[in-house]
């Protein structure tokens, strides 16, 4: 019998439900493993004596999911709460009608346990005894789980019998026909692999993946840019006229003189061509006269 859990593990019902989460289900080899430690531990706590070696059987009589506890290594250790305490669907015909119970009582609920870890619900209302009459005519387990050996669906059906008084299959007696069925090492590693994944989902939970929000700074909307005006011409500056350098610069009394002597000239070419047209005028008339007679 075991006391308060140890640490660093799962609860058999949170296993199952996380691997559900994720479409996933427990192997066989975990199954079998499972319900092998199991039903091995019920079988020390019925055969327990007392100080005076009297048999002085312990009862479970809460045996559930939750009352399973599966180690970081593997291994699978029952939790004993105080006698009576547990859900009511997993209780036997017995304790729900309030009759006295034996060791038989948590046969019944270790049958429920198994066909719970076998086709991942609890069986429904007359569900048992449609199963206990194929099996009769010679089949397994029935529709849920037809791959499940003859001998071994017929022995968790027995442990299933609603009649305590009929209810004769024992806790040792289940745990030989699942030997066979349980490969330790097989069973053992998978519930390892299923123990990670767990830890992997409660990490995720516990830290969530950061979201880094980007500060950017407000800026308002820019002003239209009105199309640039094409470039304007400068006017170009006025050119003034560069002197001759070889020019020279006249003084005030040379351009005088120079003046005067001009005008001379222009007087002295028009007085010759007067003189000029005057003598002309004076031949052409000569000349008529002489003509004349």
């Amino acid at each position: 019998m075991s006391g308060p859990a140890r640490s660093g593990g799962e609860r058999l019902d949170r296993l199952v439900e996380e691997l559900h989460r994720r479409g996933l289900r427990l192997g066989d080899a975990a199954i079998w493993f499972i319900a092998l430690r199991v039903a091995g531990e019920l079988s020390r706590a019925h055969a327990a004596t007392g100080e005076e070696g009297l048999p002085k059987p312990v009862l479970h009589l809460a045996l559930e999911p939750d009352r399973v506890f599966i180690h970081e290594n593997g291994e699978v250790e029952v939790l004993w709460p105080p006698a009576g305490e547990g859900n009511a669907a997993w209780s036997a015909p017995e304790q729900r009608a309030g009759g006295r119970v034996t060791h038989r009582a948590d046969v019944y609920r270790f049958g429920l346990l198994i066909w719970w870890l076998s086709a991942g619900r609890l069986p429904a209302p007359g569900e048992i005894d449609k199963s206990k009459k194929e099996i009769q005519n010679g089949l397994t387990l029935g529709i849920l789980r037809p791959d499940i050996p003859g001998d071994v669906a017929a022995a968790i059906e027995a442990a299933l019998e609603p009649s305590a008084a009929r209810r004769t299959i024992t806790c040792v007696e289940l745990e030989q026909w699942l030997e066979p069925m349980a490969r330790a090492d097989a069973g053992r590693r998978m519930l390892v692999d299923s123990l990670r994944l767990i830890a992997i989902a409660a990490e995720e939970k516990k830290t969530p993946p950061e979201i880094v929000v980007e500060e950017k700074p407000f800026l308002a909307p820019p002003l239209p840019i009105a199309a640039p005006a094409p470039p304007v011409a400068a006017p170009a500056p006025p050119v003034a006229a560069r002197p001759d350098p070889g020019a020279r610069r006249l003084s005030p009394l040379q351009s005088i003189g120079v003046a005067a002597v001009t005008a001379t000239l222009v007087f002295a070419i028009g007085t010759y061509i007067g003189d000029r047209a005057q003598l002309r005028n004076a031949e052409d008339s000569a000349q008529s006269s002489a003509e004349t007679p």
